[in-house]
């Protein structure tokens, strides 16, 4: 997939509750999380490993299932920017 004329490659899809997409060139990382990503451990999960990307030049940024069913064009428009950051 293609967005402002960077690829996105499709990561894995770990199980119901999570997909991961990187764009290599910005060092970017995009999940898609389930509701499950709510609870504390989860998220302290979530959290921490963003840190830790974080440290290694890896921006992260989350979205729920809902945000991209609900508004696809919303996370497309925030995609988009972090892509031209």
């Amino acid at each position: 997939m293609a967005l402002i004329g960077k690829t996105i490659d499709y990561l894995l899809h770990l199980h119901a509750s999570e997909s991961l997409f990187k764009c290599h060139e910005k060092r970017l990382v995009i999940e898609v999380n389930g509701g499950i990503h709510n609870k504390k451990q989860i998220l302290e999960h979530d959290q921490n490993r963003s840190a830790e990307l974080d440290r290694l030049g890896i921006r992260v940024i989350r979205f729920s299932n809902e945000e991209v069913l609900l508004s696809l064009q919303n996370v497309i428009n925030i995609i988009r920017n972090e892509l031209e950051k």
